[in-house]
């Protein structure tokens, strides 16, 4: 994995060779980087069996959660009188699979210790009422938040958690910090892509580049000559 940075570098290598010397928005590449990274990997996670890679995972640190009443986010699936523990900030869009979304943890701030029992909302109004999960803290994704919810209310004193995930712009995971007050990834971080999906997905954001600038196709295989004839035209 490379950082953002360096992909930048390479998409402005191109531009360049290609006779462009406007000068190009980061925040284009990026946006451009975010879109089609989180096309690939949906496709390439929208296997059942397929486990996600830690390669793709980033972790939001330390998330401040806050007490609130349930009715203000949750309708009927939990008793208007009840309180329910919310992230304070919304987190990033994670991206979306067949089956689930890719969050992959939501857990106490120790990383060791068993996280919480993460489910889909629809299954909030049926889960805590055995005998043996009455003290089961279950975790859920709504309205770009993460809730936590336990027929034991003694879980309401917790103030942070751990989320990790797979984020649709890994870019705003920069909003979050450790439990220290170190941000959790900055642009000079590795930016969360293998190198088989920039080479998958590059080829698709240099067409978009094309079309943008108005670069003609070069539909000859001697390509080293076409791309010399574009710097000596710069």
């Amino acid at each position: 994995m490379d950082s953002l940075l360096r992909y930048h570098s390479e998409l402005d290598e191109f531009l360049q060779i290609s006779g462009v010397n406007d000068t190009v928005s980061t925040r284009l590449y990026t946006d451009l980087i975010n879109t089609q990274r989180a096309l690939a990997l949906t496709n390439q996670y929208n296997q059942k069996t397929r486990t996600i890679s830690s390669q793709i995972i980033q972790d939001l640190g330390c998330v401040e959660m806050e007490c609130v009443d349930a009715s203000s986010c949750c309708g009927n699936l939990i008793p208007i009188d009840c309180k329910i523990l919310r992230s304070k900030k919304e987190i990033p869009k994670v991206i979306e699979f067949y089956n689930s979304d890719a969050i992959t943890r939501v857990g106490p701030i120790k990383i060791t210790s068993k996280p919480f029992s993460y489910i889909p909302l629809k299954r909030v109004p049926t889960v805590g009422n055995g005998r043996t999960n009455k003290d089961t803290i279950y975790a859920f994704y709504y309205n770009n938040r993460i809730y936590l919810y336990s027929k034991n209310p003694n879980y309401l004193v917790i103030e942070n958690i751990n989320v990790q995930g797979v984020f649709e712009d890994p870019t705003e995971v920069a909003n979050f910090t450790t439990c220290e007050g170190k941000p959790c990834w900055t642009p000079e971080d590795k930016y969360p892509m293998m190198q088989k999906t920039w080479a998958y997905i590059r080829p698709i954001i240099e067409n978009d580049l094309r079309k943008k600038y108005g670069i003609p196709i070069d539909d000859s295989t001697d390509t080293k000559d076409d791309r010399a004839t574009a710097q000596t035209r710069q």
